[in-house]
C-alpha cells in the first residue's frame, strides 16, 4: 500500500488501497530478508526497488536489518540528483519509490518545492505507462496538491490512450475518484437543493426516510452541523435537523403513475469537512416495495423528462459564492472522505468502479486474501474504508457487507481499529448490516488478548483496543442510539453464557457517556449472581466488571477519551484467576494483569507475574510470553530514557538562567556576583 507522509492532509490517496508499487501489478512478493550488502553501491533505481519492501504501509518507516538513518539520508541523497522539472517520465517510478524512503530528510522547503515542481509539468502520457502516471500523481498528493490538478493527468492518460486493463485491480477503485473531468472539491459549508418529480409504481401510502445516523457535533477539530428537509407536493414530510433527528416520515399518500413534484433541501455547515460525516440519503417504502433508496427511474427531471434530480452545489470558494448545477440520478451519497467532489462528467469514473467492482467481488479475489501462508489479508476496499465507501451506492455497500458475513474468515484480517472504522463508514446506507458485520468480528474476537504497550506514543492500558471501543461507543450513543441496544441484546452474551469482551467494553463506555455506568453495573453483577455461570464461562464477565470499575471516574464527555485506572479492577482479576480452569484462559489473565502493572510504571511486579508462569507453559506460550516480557522492558527503556531527557533539560534550563544572571552581573560591573555564578555554573555542570 503506498501512503502520504505523516501530517499532509491528502486528497485523493490517505492511507490509500493501493499497494505497493513493486508488488501491485505481479501479486504480493516474495520479502526479502535483508537489503543487499552493496545497497550503497547500487544505483537508483536498483537501491529505489531494494528499499521499497521494507517500508511498513501502516506507519511509512523502514523495518528490517540495516541502519534506517543511513537509508533515508542516501535516498534523499539520489532523489536530490533529478531535476523534477525535466527528469523524463519513464524515471518518475524510481523517483517516488526514492522520496518515499527519504523524505524526512528533506527540509520542509525542499518538501514543498518537489509537489510544485511536479504540479507544473505538462507531460504527454501519450505511450506511456500507469505506473508511470501512478508515481506522479502520488509525488503530488504527498504534498497535498489540489485533487484538481491530479485529475488532469489522470484525465490525460486515459485521453492519451490508457485503458482501463492497465489499471492494476486493487487501484481501481481509488484512481476513480481522480478520473473526473473539472471536478470541484467542496472542503467545508456547502448547499444541495434537489428539485423535480417524483412517481409512484403503485398507489398507496409510502413512507419516506433519510439516513437514521446523526453525525452532527461540535468537539475539538470536530464541527459538523447537518440538517435535510424533504418536501413533497408543497408540503414537508421530513425535517431532520441536528438538535432533532427525524429520518422517517409519516405515510404519504402516492397514486400510480402520477408525478408530484419533489424537493429535498440539505445544509452542511462545517469548517473543515471531517471524514465519515456528511452524507445525504433518500429512501422510500410502500405498496410492494421495501425500503431501498429511491431509484432513478422514479424520479423526472422538471421541464426536462429525462430521469432524475436537477441539483444544485453551492459553497463558498475563496470568500466568493459557487454554484454548480447538474442532474443526480437519486440522492445516495457518503462523502465519508471528507471531500465532496462536483462534476458533470463522471464516465470515466463509473466505468473505473464498475470494473472495481467485477473484479474485487469475485470469489477469485475473495480467495487470494487466505493466503496459503494462513494469513488474512484485508480487502482493499478496507484498508481506508472511509475512501471506499464513497464511491459505493448504499446498495453496494450492504452487499460488500454481506460478503463479510457470508466469508467471515476475512474478518480475521482486522484489528479493532479497522473494524470500527469499517462501520463508521459502512452504516451510512448500510446501517444494520454495519452493526452485523462488527458484532460478528467482535463474537469471533470474545476473548481477545489485551496489548502490552512497548512504546511511550501509546502507554496507556490496552491502548489502541480501548481508544477503538470508546469511538465505537461514542457512534453508537450520540449518532445512532439503537445500535447500543441491538449490542447488548444480540452481541453481549454469547451461545455458551459467556461474555463478548468487545461489546463489553463499548457498552461499559456507552453507559458512562450517558451517565448511567451504575446500570452497567448492576447487569454485570445480575449475571456473575448466576449459579450456572461457573468456570471459564465466568471469566470475560469478570474482567467487563473489573473494566466498569477503571472506568468509573473517567469523563462523561463523549468525545473526550476515558483514560482508564488500570489498576481499579484488580481484586476482579485474582477472582477470575481463581475461577479460570483451562491453562490458556489463565495464561489470558496473567497478561490483563502484567499489562495492567506495566501501564502503571510498575515494571518490575509485571515482570514478576509473567516470570511465575513462565516456566510452567508450553513452548509456543513460553515464546508468546517472552515477547511480553521484551515489550515490557522496551517501554521501561523508554522511560528511563524520557526521564533522562527530562533532567537534562531542567538542567539545561538552570544552567542557561544562572547564565543570563552572570551575563547581567557583568554588564552592570559586579564582579562578586560574576564569580558566584561562575562557580554555580560549574558546580551544575558536573
Amino acid at each position: 500500500m503506498i501512503v502520504p507522509r505523516p501530517g499532509v492532509s491528502c486528497v485523493a490517496f490517505v492511507a490509500s488501497t493501493l499497494l505497493l508499487l513493486i508488488s501491485s501489478a505481479v501479486g504480493v512478493a516474495q520479502q526479502p530478508t535483508s537489503l543487499p550488502e552493496n545497497w550503497q553501491q547500487l544505483s537508483a533505481r536498483d537501491f529505489a526497488y531494494a528499499v521499497e519492501p521494507f517500508y511498513d504501509t501502516t506507519t511509512n518507516r523502514p523495518k528490517g536489518d540495516f541502519d534506517e538513518k543511513a537509508v533515508r539520508r542516501h535516498a534523499a541523497e539520489l532523489f536530490l540528483q533529478y531535476d523534477l522539472a525535466s527528469a523524463p517520465i519513464s524515471e518518475f517510478p524510481t523517483i517516488y519509490r526514492l522520496y518515499r524512503a527519504g523524505w524526512r530528510e528533506l527540509s520542509d522547503e525542499q518538501n514543498l518545492a518537489m509537489g510544485k515542481a511536479v504540479a507544473a509539468r505538462q507531460d504527454d502520457w501519450a505511450g506511456r505507462s500507469y505506473e508511470e502516471n501512478l508515481s506522479k500523481v502520488m509525488l503530488m498528493d504527498w504534498e497535498d496538491i489540489p485533487l484538481e490538478r491530479m485529475s488532469q493527468d489522470v484525465i490525460s492518460f486515459f485521453d492519451a490512450g490508457g485503458k482501463y486493463e492497465d489499471i492494476w485491480p486493487n487501484d481501481l477503485q481509488d484512481y476513480a475518484r481522480l478520473a473526473v473531468r473539472n471536478p470541484q472539491v467542496i472542503k467545508g459549508s456547502f448547499t444541495v437543493r434537489w428539485e423535480g418529480q417524483i412517481t409512484a409504481p403503485q398507489s398507496g401510502p409510502y413512507t419516506f426516510s433519510v439516513s437514521p445516523v446523526n453525525t452532527s457535533h461540535v468537539s475539538g477539530d470536530y464541527s459538523l452541523a447537518q440538517s435535510m428537509k424533504v418536501t413533497i407536493d408543497g408540503q414537508e414530510i421530513i425535517s431532520a435537523t441536528p438538535e432533532k433527528w427525524t429520518a422517517s416520515s409519516a405515510p404519504v399518500q402516492l397514486t400510480a403513475q402520477e408525478p408530484v413534484a419533489i424537493r429535498v433541501d440539505f445544509t452542511v455547515e462545517s469548517l473543515d469537512l471531517p471524514k465519515y460525516a456528511a452524507h445525504a440519503m433518500l429512501s422510500w417504502e410502500g405498496p410492494g416495495t421495501a425500503t431501498t433508496i429511491i431509484p432513478a427511474d422514479r424520479f423526472t427531471v422538471l421541464d426536462g423528462g429525462e430521469n432524475g434530480l436537477q441539483a444544485t452545489y453551492s459553497w463558498k470558494s475563496d470568500g466568493n459564492g459557487v454554484s454548480v448545477s447538474r442532474v443526480d440520478d437519486n440522492i445516495d451519497f457518503a462523502w465519508t472522505s471528507s471531500d465532496v467532489i462536483v462534476s458533470g462528467d463522471t464516465t470515466i469514473k463509473e466505468d473505473l468502479l464498475a470494473k472495481a467492482w467485477e473484479k474485487q467481488t469475485s470469489a477469485e479475489y475473495l480467495d487470494t486474501l487466505l493466503g496459503a501462508d494462513g494469513k488474512v489479508r484485508m480487502h482493499s476496499w478496507t484498508i481506508d474504508p472511509y475512501f471506499s465507501s464513497q464511491n459505493l451506492s448504499s446498495t453496494q455497500r450492504q452487499d460488500f457487507l454481506k460478503i463479510l458475513l457470508n466469508r467471515p474468515e476475512l474478518l480475521d484480517a482486522y484489528t479493532s481499529r479497522r473494524i470500527v472504522n469499517l462501520y463508521r463508514a459502512y452504516r451510512m446506507g448500510a446501517t444494520e448490516t454495519a452493526l452485523d458485520v462488527f458484532g460478528r468480528w467482535a463474537v469471533r474476537n470474545a476473548s481477545g488478548e489485551c496489548d502490552i504497550a512497548e512504546d511511550l506514543e501509546n502507554p496507556g492500558f490496552d491502548w489502541e483496543n480501548r481508544k477503538a471501543y470508546h469511538t465505537m461507543a461514542m457512534s453508537v450513543t450520540q449518532e445512532l442510539p439503537a445500535h447500543a441496544g441491538r449490542l447488548q441484546n444480540e452481541f453481549l452474551e454469547l451461545p455458551d453464557g459467556s461474555c463478548c469482551l468487545p461489546v463489553a467494553y463499548t457498552l461499559g463506555y456507552s453507559y458512562l457517556m450517558e451517565d448511567k455506568l451504575d446500570e452497567w453495573v448492576n447487569l454485570l453483577e445480575a449475571k456473575l449472581a448466576l449459579k450456572t455461570l461457573t468456570g471459564d464461562k465466568r471469566v470475560n464477565w469478570l474482567i467487563a466488571r473489573a473494566h466498569a470499575d477503571e472506568i468509573r471516574l473517567g469523563t462523561r464527555d463523549p468525545y473526550a477519551l476515558v483514560v482508564d485506572r488500570p489498576m481499579d479492577g484488580r481484586g476482579l482479576l485474582d477472582l477470575a484467576m481463581l475461577t479460570a480452569e483451562d491453562p490458556d484462559v489463565k495464561l489470558r489473565i496473567t497478561k490483563e494483569i502484567a499489562a495492567r502493572f506495566s501501564a502503571t510504571t510498575q515494571f518490575d511486579k509485571s515482570r514478576e507475574v509473567l516470570d511465575e508462569v513462565a516456566g510452567s507453559v508450553s513452548a509456543a506460550r513460553a515464546a508468546d510470553v517472552a515477547a511480553w516480557r521484551a515489550s515490557i522492558d522496551k517501554l521501561e527503556a523508554e522511560h528511563a530514557a524520557a526521564d533522562a531527557a527530562s533532567a537534562a533539560n531542567v538542567k539545561q534550563s538552570y544552567v542557561e538562567a544562572l547564565q543570563r544572571r552572570r551575563d547581567k552581573a557583568a554588564a552592570d560591573g559586579n564582579t562578586k556576583a560574576v564569580s558566584r555564578y561562575d562557580a554555580m555554573i560549574k558546580e551544575a555542570q558536573k
